[in-house]
């Protein structure tokens, strides 16, 4: 084949020349085509996860382009300063209005949440120490296990109680009197262990320890500090509460029924001195006088007379449904406990000071009358002035707390005068004159630490150490598109729009990143490195060229023959579908550097031929079919080594094997067409003299 090709040069090179023209002009249609691009989609491996996962993407929607923001410390301490976070969140504020910007998440994103959760506010209208302490509530584990109250016990009164008629000073009841107070708790309940000087009182009967009394309580005083609304600004005391097993009378129930409970009672010998223990919740709604009584189905109660505590634990999840850490389903809010008081305290009748709280009304029942009073205008306003005596409240204010208990099944079976907070008498408090705020005892949600461990990624690794980061990220979410310039733009767009946003900031300093931002900034290196190194090669081929041959047309037909085998592979690649990235830049010194083999065995054996004797003619047609043999083979062998490249599981590497196949393809066959044709053209006529070597 290859002799017969030679003859055809000989005997036809213009035909040749023509043929070749026509094929470069074909591939140079399509060379504007060609796309510049590095996307690294591209670059992940062509197997069954990859397309799975892109199977995903597309049933669900395109995959997001990320912006990746590395922001540090500048005139700030470390970046977690308050001003250094307020520049983050405006800087997050002001991209999220910019075209092409879905989103934005950071550092800031989770405290701003924890800023309305805790204080119901936004970051921005927080003060720096509402800010700080956000910041440790999100990132310190500091919630404490076990808490005391008092740093020192609070004194042994001497005097606990008083009787009625005070005939004398008063008296000492230890088991009243509050030494401190500690607050406990694990993943299921809550425990306040309420310590007292002596709890010999109660050793061996449940009973009140006043005399004359019938109910009384131990109890702790708090409020939650995390408020998001002021409706959850409630005042809390969480009690354990004595009181008789049964109510001496039942108002609602009728004379004879309350008789025969009273003979039961009697039979039963359960009339007197039989009492019940149970956990109550007194809840104080945001700017109200009066508190609510709550009876807690998950307390407990335990007089721990070994080291005189009263125990009280119950569960977290009961007390979430009164706003302390309030759930839903799995998403719950954090409490800060503080603002406590212990203390003791007891009911007794007004009248007379006798035990009392032995009187109840169905509710229902007493509710149904109290409507019906109100329906009438003389028993109406008697109705208001009782309530106005001693809850505190008028009529209307009423209506509206009875409609939340309703709505909240916080309505209790039966009511008392015991269950009006005010008529309680107060025996001792600690600390005396105050409450304790300068402490506090949190229960974190699961989903906080959940957030302490991702969080930290955000951060650099020197707030590990001491807490100071001098750096963290910031993630900004872009319209997903799969139009490879429109990404490039959207992503040069919002790079000039950081830039601007950083010239402003005074506390951080940012930088840029990002797929999109990587393959623009890769794309003008790929342009910036062509302009340089095709030129480049080029000079250096032809200085070596003309340093061997020493004629100028020994040079231009090889180069022209190199630059119309690039012009047959660009066309190709753009056929093809492949675009020029970041690896196909060794493509163009490949070719040229294993493509300028072939002209220089054409050319050095077509000038033998002719020191040798022979015609222009009888060389073009030697050189061909006998050099060209041994060059087929060789090219053969190369290409054969390019195309081991489909193996890899990468495309781009793919297409660089089949590029550098098709270009040692097409550089072979303009070194034996369009070379030789144009040389024989040149020498044909002229009178061609190749000196031998001595």
């Amino acid at each position: 084949m290859l002799p017969y090709l030679g003859t055809i040069v000989q005997k036809h090179p213009m035909t040749v020349i023509l043929i070749v023209i026509m094929v470069t002009v074909a591939f140079s249609i399509f060379i504007p085509k060609i796309e510049f691009k590095t996307d690294f989609d591209d670059f992940t491996p062509d197997d069954e996860i990859v397309k799975a996962n892109e199977r995903i993407q597309e049933y669900f929607g395109e995959g997001q382009q990320l912006i990746f923001i590395y922001a540090t410390k500048e005139n700030s301490q470390h970046v977690l300063k308050s001003d250094a976070i307020r520049e983050i969140y405006q800087l997050q504020k002001e991209l999220e209005n910019k075209p092409g910007v879905e989103g934005s998440f950071s550092i800031v994103t989770f405290l701003d949440m924890i800023c309305f959760i805790e204080y119901g506010s936004t970051l921005m209208d927080c003060t720096d120490n509402q800010i700080e302490t956000a910041l440790q509530d999100l990132l310190l584990d500091n919630a404490l296990e076990d808490l005391l109250l008092l740093q020192q016990n609070d004194p042994n009164e001497e005097i606990d109680y008083v009787r009625f008629p005070r005939i004398q000073k008063g008296k000492s009841i230890d088991s009243a009197d509050i030494k401190n107070c500690i607050i406990s708790k694990n993943e299921e309940e809550i425990t306040f262990s309420i310590e007292v000087y002596d709890l010999e009182d109660i050793s061996s009967t449940l009973n009140p320890v006043f005399p004359k009394v019938n109910v009384m309580e131990w109890y702790v005083s708090f409020q939650n500090q995390i408020m998001p609304i002021e409706e959850l600004n409630i005042t809390y005391k969480i009690a354990a509460h004595i009181e008789p097993q049964q109510s001496l009378w039942m108002l609602g129930n009728g004379v004879i029924d309350n008789f025969k409970t009273i003979i039961q009672q009697i039979k039963d010998k359960t009339l007197f001195n039989n009492y019940k223990k149970e956990v109550y919740l007194w809840v104080q709604p945001a700017g109200q006088s009066f508190s609510l009584p709550i009876s807690l189905s998950t307390g407990n109660i335990t007089f721990n007379n070994n080291d005189n505590l009263i125990e009280i634990s119950v569960s977290l999840k009961e007390l979430s449904n009164y706003g302390i850490a309030p759930q839903l389903g799995s998403f719950a809010l954090p409490a800060k406990l503080s603002n406590f008081q212990a203390g003791t305290r007891y009911y007794q009748n007004s009248f007379l000071k006798h035990g009392g709280g032995r009187i109840s009304a169905n509710t229902d029942s007493f509710i149904e009358k109290l409507f019906q009073f109100q329906s009438k205008p003389i028993f109406g306003k008697i109705t208001e002035s009782l309530l106005q005596k001693f809850g505190g409240l008028s009529w209307e204010e009423f209506e509206e707390y009875y409609e939340m208990m309703e709505s909240t099944s916080m309505i209790p079976d039966t009511l008392a005068l015991k269950d009006i907070e005010s008529k309680w008498i107060y025996a001792d408090t600690a600390p005396d004159d105050a409450r304790i705020s300068d402490i506090s005892f949190s229960i974190i949600p699961a989903f906080y630490k959940d957030i302490q461990l991702n969080i930290r990624s955000f951060l650099s690794t020197d707030f590990e150490e001491n807490y100071q980061p001098s750096s963290t990220l910031i993630f900004i979410q872009l319209t997903p598109t799969k139009d490879y310039d429109e990404i490039i733009k959207m992503n040069k767009e919002i790079a000039k729009e950081i830039q601007k946003i950083d010239d402003k900031n005074s506390y951080i300093k940012t930088r840029v990143t990002g797929m999109g931002i990587s393959s623009a900034e890769i794309n003008e290196l790929t342009t910036d490195a062509n302009r340089f190194i095709a030129p480049s090669i080029f000079i250096i081929i032809v200085s070596v060229l003309l340093i061997n041959f020493r004629r100028f047309s020994y040079v231009v037909l090889p180069m022209f023959a190199l630059v119309v085998s690039m012009i047959w592979l660009f066309g190709a690649m753009s056929l093809l579908g492949i675009s020029f990235n970041v690896i196909a830049i060794a493509i163009v010194p490949l070719i040229l550097g294993l493509g300028v083999d072939y002209s220089v065995h054409i050319l050095h054996n077509y000038r033998v031929e002719l020191r040798n004797g022979k015609t222009p003619a009888k060389a073009i047609k030697n050189s061909v079919s006998e050099i060209g043999t041994a060059m087929f083979l060789a090219m053969i062998t190369t290409v054969i080594a390019f195309l081991s490249f489909l193996t890899a599981s990468v495309p781009p590497i793919r297409d660089f094997g089949i590029l550098l196949a098709l270009g040692v393809t097409f550089t072979f066959i303009t070194s034996i067409t369009l070379l030789p044709a144009l040389r024989y053209i040149l020498d044909k006529r002229a009178t061609v003299t190749i000196k031998r070597k001595v």
